[in-house]
């Protein structure tokens, strides 16, 4: 069926599209694009874009992109806004605020805040504010501020500031503060710590 629904309530739910309003005591799968709000107790499917709210108690999973607000207490799977008490997981480009107790994933590249209990893990690039309680990973190059309790790690270039007991960074641009600073190749800026592992950079303290 390729109808379009506006109002549904139910325990669980399918439907081709919504357009409008759907609560549901235990889920909700909508096929094809969500536009409006989809709360259910247990979790929410958008197969296609979700353009509005989504809470679940569990988790939220949306196929393509996300323009909105999502809030599960496991597990989101989009991109947009996303907070959960679990982990955030957002597949290529990933746009806006992700806020999770435990973890943040972003597969490509990634922009904008990055708010995690223990971890956020970008694999390719990283433009905005990663804060974590132990762990910010980009796996190429991070513009931007990464703050951790333990370690950021930077597999590239690294513009911008590292602040952490440890941090790491194959090429750096910026300002490294903390305890075990380290840079692999080439660092143009200045490393504030203990210890300050490459003997090239600028100014050590």
């Amino acid at each position: 069926s390729t109808q379009t629904t506006y109002v549904n309530l139910g325990l669980f739910s399918a439907m081709h599209k919504l357009h409008g309003v759907g609560f549901n005591a235990f889920g909700s799968m909508v096929q094809n694009n969500m536009n409006g709000v989809q709360i259910s107790g247990l979790a929410n499917l958008a197969g296609g874009s979700m353009h509005g709210v989504q809470i679940g108690g569990i988790s939220n999973v949306n196929g393509n992109n996300l323009a909105g607000l999502s809030v599960s207490g496991l597990v989101n799977k989009a991109k947009g806004v996303l907070i959960t008490g679990l982990s955030n997981i957002a597949g290529d480009n990933m746009r806006g605020l992700m806020m999770s107790g435990i973890m943040n994933i972003t597969g490509d590249k990634a922009a904008g805040v990055q708010l995690a209990g223990l971890a956020n893990v970008t694999g390719e690039e990283y433009d905005g504010l990663m804060m974590s309680g132990l762990l910010n990973v980009v796996g190429e190059e991070m513009n931007g501020l990464q703050l951790s309790g333990l370690a950021n790690v930077t597999g590239g270039q690294m513009n911008g500031v590292q602040l952490g007991l440890f941090n790491f960074a194959s090429k750096a641009k910026g300002l490294q503060i903390g305890l075990f600073n380290y840079h692999k190749e080439d660092m143009k800026g200045l490393q504030l710590g203990l210890v300050n592992a490459n003997p090239q950079t600028k100014v050590q303290l």
